[in-house]
């Protein structure tokens, strides 16, 4: 029993979930797609969507979550999120996909991406290219959403990533201190009642 209390006393540093909000604009500045992920604050490098808490995507009126994205399959799908935490910026890559899906493909597409979640059967899903001269020849900042059909896809010139909260998560022992401090405080409080005495 105390070597469980003492392990829980004992964990490491409390954790944050770090939450940050992103925009993908035109060159008027026109947003054209937007929405938020966290995740935990010990994460370093450049994370994925298995890094993540939380995701959301808005874009041309549908609206796409992690559960979303966790229910796509690769290679039969297309599934890409990189996010340089140092840097604060996204990471283009190549993002891979079959192209033929009504039957056993020859070869899967390759496209240049900085984020992705396409289902495709039943196409659904979103895509969004690297910026203008951000990423191999081709990249052209193009944001698809394929619940959504258009002559042309919107072509986002500019990204901005911003923080909005890094909320702390109480460690075991804060709740094991809270739990204490309770039962201590009505110890005290069961001693402190007067006795009754029968006349």
């Amino acid at each position: 029993m105390f070597a469980v209390i003492f392990a829980l006393c004992a964990s490491g540093a409390s954790a944050s979930v770090i939450v940050e909000n992103f925009a993908f604009m035109k060159a008027n500045n026109t947003v054209v797609a937007q929405g938020s992920f966290a995740f935990d604050s010990s994460k370093t490098g450049v994370i994925g969507y298995s890094d993540l808490s939380a995701f959301s995507i808005s874009l041309a009126n549908t609206t796409y979550d992690l559960a979303f994205i966790n229910s796509l399959s690769a290679p039969y799908d297309y599934i890409y999120f990189g996010y340089d935490v140092a840097a604060n910026l996204f990471v283009p890559a190549a993002v891979s996909g079959y192209a033929n899906v009504a039957g056993p493909p020859a070869c899967c597409e390759v496209y240049s991406g900085i984020m992705a979640g396409v289902n495709n059967i039943p196409n659904v899903g979103f895509f969004i290219d690297p910026l203008v001269g951000s990423a191999p020849t081709g990249a052209d900042g193009a944001v698809a959403n394929y619940a959504y059909v258009y002559a042309n896809p919107p072509i986002a010139a500019s990204y901005t990533i911003t923080r909005v909260a890094a909320a702390a998560v109480p460690e075991p022992s804060t709740w094991l201190m809270m739990l204490g401090g309770f039962f201590g405080l009505g110890c005290v409080l069961r001693r402190a009642r007067p006795s009754m005495v029968k006349a």
